[in-house]
């Protein structure tokens, strides 16, 4: 990654991301959106098992 900014010195910076922290990941990558359909009616139980020593 880069150590400066693309405009340079002195807070000059050209576009809305910076090259740091998470808007440089932004400009790297492509932001996704996932939708998901929960199903109705598959309620199940928690179900704990405790190992035992005997």
């Amino acid at each position: 990654m880069a150590f400066h900014s693309f405009g340079g010195w002195k807070r000059s910076v050209f576009g809305a991301l910076n090259v740091h922290g998470p808007d440089g990941v932004r400009f790297y990558t492509r932001m996704k959106t996932a939708t998901v359909r929960w199903p109705e009616g598959q309620q199940t139980v928690s179900e704990f098992s405790m190992p035992t020593l005997g």
